[in-house]
């Protein structure tokens, strides 16, 4: 017996099914909280930046102008922006001597600091990318370049990382970084909230 498959959480919501918002934000909420919290470093800046950026996401699909190639894209292109406009910029800084143990290497290596000197782009090219494992169209479009660009700025950035296997060790690193803080409470409740019903 054959059935029909169940439409997407972005075809569902678009056609006016306000409970596919759900599947959406549960998709998205932790990555783009996670990246909009290594972008700026504060807990509270990071839950706003957040949930504008989902209830954005939610907005553009009911809307019919949303163009991404997956949801957290999306959410990840509103936080660059808001990044860029806000003057939040990772890596400004050199890796920490405690940085050094994480990325495995030992807290006088010089390239510790080699992050620090790359250009914007791709500084936010490498934490995007940890951040929300997008591949080269997602970050091409979170990043507005072309995925060849994003590609080449990842690939730039990560020659930086001081470790025989940057991207799992920086991956290492952030993970560490995110389990400090927790989303603020009530962001989910807010974001659903213009899309639930009055019904019990």
């Amino acid at each position: 017996m054959s059935t029909t498959p169940r439409p997407d959480p972005i075809t569902r919501f678009a056609g006016g099914d306000d409970a596919a918002a759900q599947a959406l934000v549960t998709e998205t909420l932790a990555p783009t909280f996670d990246l909009a919290f290594h972008l700026c470093g504060d807990a509270d800046l990071a839950g706003a930046a957040t949930e504008r950026a989902c209830a954005e996401l939610l907005a553009a699909v009911r809307a019919k102008t949303y163009d991404a190639p997956e949801p957290l894209a999306a959410t990840a292109r509103r936080l660059v922006d808001w990044a860029r406009a806000e003057g939040h910029m990772p890596f400004a800084t050199a890796f920490s001597f405690e940085d050094a143990a994480t990325l495995g290497c030992g807290p006088t290596d010089k390239r510790l600091g080699n992050v620090a000197l790359l250009p914007p782009d791709a500084r936010l090219a490498l934490v995007v990318a940890v951040a929300t494992d997008l591949a080269e169209v997602g970050l091409g479009y979170a990043l507005r370049v072309s995925a060849t660009s994003a590609e080449d700025f990842l690939r730039r950035a990560t020659e930086t990382i001081p470790s025989d296997a940057p991207t799992v060790r920086l991956r290492d690193l952030l993970d560490l970084r995110a389990s400090m803080v927790r989303i603020p409470r009530g962001t989910e409740d807010r974001i659903l909230a213009p899309y639930e019903s009055d019904e019990d």
